[in-house]
C-alpha cells in the first residue's frame, strides 16, 4: 500500500480503551503509512498525562489536548487540523471502543481508490456478538422521521432497516449517514469540507457531513462484506442517562432543522414537543416495567 492514513483517536476519561485502540493499530503490517494523533477532549481525570506516558517518544502517536470540550465535532477537529502538517491521503475517524483487523481497514482503502464521487467508505457495523447493529440510514431522515424518531413504539413499529447491496457490486451498499465512529474519507477532501460541522456536541455529526458531501456530489458506501466491533456507546453511557443521550440527539436534529430544513423554526417547534412526549412515554414505559417485576 503507497497511501498514507492520518488516524484520529477522540479521548473522554476512557484513556485505557484509547491506549487498547492505539495498540491494535500499531501492531498492523502497514503501521509506517499510519500517523495517529488522540486527542484528549479535557478529560477531568489523569487521561492525559497517561496517555502521553503511554506513547512518549513513539514517532508514530501524537497526544494533543482539546484545551476544551467541546463535543465531538470540535475535539475531531483538532486532531484533524494537526494532521495537517503531515498532508495524509486519508483521514479515519475512531471511536475509542472499536475492534477492527488490519485486512478490513485495507479493503476499505482498496475499495476507496475503485470508487468515483466517493465521499465515505466505512465497514459493516458489528455488536459485541458480531451481530449487525446500527449502520446509518440509506437516506438522511426527514423531519417526520426524526419526529418518529422520538417514540420508543412508533421506532418499533417501522421495523428494522435492510442493508443490502444497491449498486453493481454485490459487496457495497450506496448510504447516506454513515456511522461516527468509523469514517475512512480522502483527508484533501475532507480538509475543502472544513472537517466536521461545529454546531452539534454529540449525535448528528454524521448527517451534516453527508450534507456537506451530498452538496458536493460525492456519495458514502458501506462495505457490506467487512466489518469492526463497537461496544456502542461505552463512553456516552457511562457519562450520561438515557434522557441525557436523548437530549442530545434531539439538539442535534434540533442544529441540522436550523441550518438546513424548510421552515426551521417550525420543524424545531415540532421536535421539542416530539422530544417531550418521548420522554413521557419512556417514563410510562419503565414505571409499567418495573410494577411487572
Amino acid at each position: 500500500m503507497n497511501k498514507t492514513i492520518g488516524i484520529v483517536i477522540l479521548n473522554y476519561k476512557t484513556y485505557s480503551d484509547t491506549i487498547r485502540l492505539t495498540n491494535d493499530l500499531l501492531k498492523f503490517s502497514i503501521k509506517d503509512h499510519f500517523h495517529i494523533v488522540i486527542v484528549d477532549n479535557e478529560s477531568p481525570n489523569e487521561s492525559f498525562d497517561e496517555l502521553k506516558k503511554a506513547f512518549a517518544d513513539n514517532p508514530y502517536v501524537d497526544v494533543v489536548a482539546s484545551g476544551e470540550n467541546g463535543g465531538y465535532a470540535k475535539g475531531n477537529n483538532v486532531g484533524l487540523r494537526f494532521l495537517e502538517r503531515y498532508s495524509p491521503d486519508y483521514a479515519l475517524i475512531l471511536n475509542n471502543d472499536v475492534w477492527f483487523d488490519e485486512p478490513t481497514l485495507i479493503k476499505c482503502i482498496e475499495q476507496y481508490e475503485k470508487l468515483e464521487n466517493v465521499g465515505i467508505v466505512s465497514p459493516m457495523q458489528l455488536n459485541t456478538n458480531k451481530e449487525i447493529a446500527y449502520m446509518g440510514t440509506l437516506r438522511c431522515n426527514t423531519i417526520i422521521e426524526d419526529i418518529i424518531s422520538q417514540s420508543i413504539l412508533l421506532t418499533k413499529l417501522r421495523g428494522k432497516r435492510k442493508y443490502e447491496s444497491n449498486t453493481d457490486n454485490p459487496s457495497l451498499m450506496m448510504v447516506d449517514i454513515v456511522p461516527g465512529c468509523f469514517i475512512l474519507i480522502n483527508f484533501k477532501l475532507f480538509k475543502d469540507l472544513n472537517y466536521f460541522d461545529e454546531d452539534t456536541f454529540l449525535f448528528c455529526e454524521e448527517r451534516f457531513l453527508f450534507r456537506k458531501l451530498n452538496d458536493r456530489g460525492y456519495k458514502n458506501y458501506l462495505l457490506l462484506n467487512e466489518g469492526y466491533v463497537h461496544d456502542h456507546s461505552l463512553t456516552i453511557n457511562k457519562e450520561a442517562d438515557a434522557i441525557r443521550q436523548k437530549k442530545m440527539f434531539t439538539d442535534g436534529q434540533i442544529a441540522f432543522a436550523k441550518k438546513y430544513r424548510r421552515f426551521p423554526s417550525l420543524c424545531t417547534f415540532a421536535l421539542k414537543v416530539a422530544f417531550y412526549l418521548g420522554c413521557m412515554e419512556f417514563y410510562l414505559i419503565n414505571t409499567l416495567k418495573n410494577k411487572k417485576q
